[in-house]
């Protein structure tokens, strides 16, 4: 989240805006709205790309000062040539307004829905119940239309890093890997380490039986991790568990819950 200069009050302004049927699905078939409260200044300016309009999320807002006289010229002098600065009012388009000042607000902070692993009652998976602005749109994709001066939309929603068709295919590369380690690796085929043996042979029948275990339409296909392998990470690529370790703290999601 960005901060207020001091010197410049702060609004807050509440705010209903339309959400995906469910998060990353691109559709708003069950006509899902939701309502949040934007914090901030009443105006700031944003940066699009001079060529393209789209928004430029990773270059920082700015706070409108009414109060500074060469407001415009060291705004233009920020933004450059590559970019274009559009002046953005919070009471007009507080759910853009929403979605480049408080992009950063940790998720956490907000009501959220945990899907629990059925045999261990883990949450495996959550996300902000309902979404908030920056769950349901897909900020890097909005665009300015510099030839009409006005936002283009409906904004895009948030959508997902793999496709499905991916996501299966990360699966049975890795259920492949598994068989073969099963196949050739001496030690697993050492009468005395029988105990491991069944544990990949477990692991093994996990990956295959995914989807059993987390059906349609509860579970989406990223939601669902892929199980850690008992012999420890050994094969490269699972970016499931690389994903993991950026989650917010899930601790905090039972409070929520």
């Amino acid at each position: 989240m960005s901060t207020t200069p001091s010197y410049l009050p702060e609004v807050e302004i509440v705010f209903e805006y339309d959400i995906p049927d469910r998060y990353l699905h691109q559709t708003n078939e069950l006509g899902k709205k939701a309502r949040f409260t934007y914090k901030g200044p009443e105006k700031i300016w944003v940066f699009v790309e001079a060529d393209t309009g789209r928004l430029e999320v990773g270059m920082d807002a700015r706070a409108y000062n009414p109060d500074n006289e060469n407001e415009q010229r060291d705004i233009d002098l920020f933004a450059g040539k590559s970019h274009k600065a559009v002046l953005v009012d919070a009471n007009e388009q507080p759910l853009l307004a929403t979605l480049v000042w408080m992009d950063n607000e940790p998720h956490e902070n907000y009501p959220c829905k945990a899907w629990r692993d059925p045999d261990t009652n883990e949450v495996l998976y959550w996300e902000t119940d309902p979404l908030i602005p920056d769950d349901a749109y897909d900020q890097e994709n909005i665009h300015y239309d510099l030839k009409t001066n006005a936002w283009i939309k409906p904004f895009p929603w948030e959508k997902p890093g793999m496709s499905e068709e991916q996501w299966e295919e990360s699966r049975k590369a890795t259920a492949w890997h598994v068989s073969e380690e099963l196949r050739k690796d001496k030690e697993l085929n050492d009468p005395a380490n029988a105990a491991i043996r069944q544990k990949v042979v477990d692991h093994l029948n996990d990956l295959e039986n995914l989807r059993t275990k987390f059906p349609k339409p509860e579970w989406d296909y990223w939601m669902i991790p892929f199980p850690k392998h008992p012999r420890g990470d050994i094969h490269e690529g699972n970016k499931f568990e690389a994903d993991e370790a950026i989650d917010p703290d899930r601790s905090k999601v039972d409070v929520n819950e």
